[in-house]
């Protein structure tokens, strides 16, 4: 079985057992549809701001880091490619990977290197790792929420090496080969397979990553715009819950949160449609401390701005990107 597939057999599967489970509780459902219909416009209008400052923030972070390397870009460029982006990813079945592909077309018309680029996209993705984590670490300490202390000291520690591994990959790259090329020769060679060839290519990858460096003060600053893009969209999900008139536990609210986003990593259905919805409104159950109609009405309301919306206005600014990209006057 392919992996084409495999994923349409589990989109499959993860479609039915959503379609059972709103016929099963159907009631629940029409209580939160009505929640939904009684919703307060001000506060839903401010989560599609908040929303809409989430991919922003994302953006910026792209501005800043390929400007501070030495980069030639453009704010609005910027902008465009990363809504449309959102776009590819949250539409189509493997969209996170579509969505590299066209960041990285974009960012070669800007003047970027592949190595650059490539760059870019490691650092960012450790950047938004770091920041996530924090934030979870930082609920926890904050909410004064009980946890087991050995997964509490585990979290602290891999905050702390996720920093490191920041610092590390930005400051000297090439210090990565000492981590990175002794398991690769390793698998590949238990795979039967010369890794001399292998291993030659990603070093000379890595040589050519070493070549990009930002300032400590540009990497604190790409950080910060990783977390506001997480706190933006958490902060979306609570106008959610005001907007339908719940009353909310905070620290419910951001486990919520970083549950959706951990399932939302396995893009089995585009836009992690079913996955997503599903932990996301159990978690509401779980940690929020609400009823299963208020759930359903928050996590629709959340997923009508982040994935309908966002998603219609990435679309709207690829197109306006195709546009001016065949009339390079207008």
């Amino acid at each position: 079985m392919n992996v084409n597939m495999l994923r349409f057999s589990l989109a499959l599967v993860i479609f039915s057992i959503l379609t059972i489970t709103v016929i099963a509780s159907w009631d629940t459902v029409i209580q939160g549809w009505n929640l939904l219909l009684e919703a307060k416009t001000s506060y839903a209008i401010m989560a599609l701001i908040l929303a809409i400052f989430a991919l922003v923030a994302q953006a910026e972070m792209m501005v800043v880091m390929l400007r501070s390397a030495g980069a030639s870009v453009k704010r609005r460029d910027a902008y465009l490619t990363g809504m449309a982006a959102n776009a590819w990813s949250s539409s189509l079945p493997g969209g996170a990977a579509l969505s590299v592909v066209v960041v990285f077309r974009e960012q070669k018309k800007w003047g970027v290197s592949s190595p650059m680029a490539s760059w870019y996209f490691l650092l960012s993705g450790v950047l938004s790792a770091v920041s996530i984590a924090v934030l979870g670490v930082a609920s926890i300490l904050f909410f004064n929420f009980r946890v087991n202390e050995k997964y509490f000291a585990l979290s602290i520690l891999t905050v702390v090496l996720l920093i490191a591994l920041a610092f590390v990959f930005n400051a000297r790259p090439s210090a990565l080969k000492k981590f990175v090329l002794p398991p690769i020769a390793y698998v590949v060679q238990c795979l039967g397979r010369d890794p001399a060839c292998i291993v030659k290519k990603i070093s000379n990858f890595i040589s050519q990553l070493s070549q990009v460096k930002i300032s400590r003060r540009m990497l604190f600053y790409s950080f910060f715009l990783a977390f506001l893009n997480w706190s933006f969209e958490i902060v979306c999900l609570i106008l959610c819950a005001i907007s339908v008139g719940v009353r909310i536990d905070i620290l419910g609210i951001f486990i919520s949160f970083v549950a959706s986003k951990l399932a939302g990593q396995v893009q089995v259905t585009p836009g992690g449609v079913g996955t997503v919805d599903a932990v996301l409104t159990s978690a509401l159950l779980n940690f929020g401390s609400l009823s299963a109609d208020e759930a359903i009405a928050i996590v629709v309301l959340f997923r009508l701005i982040t994935f309908l919306f966002l998603s219609i206005l990435g679309w709207i600014c690829f197109a306006f990107m195709k546009i001016r990209s065949s009339n390079p006057s207008g």
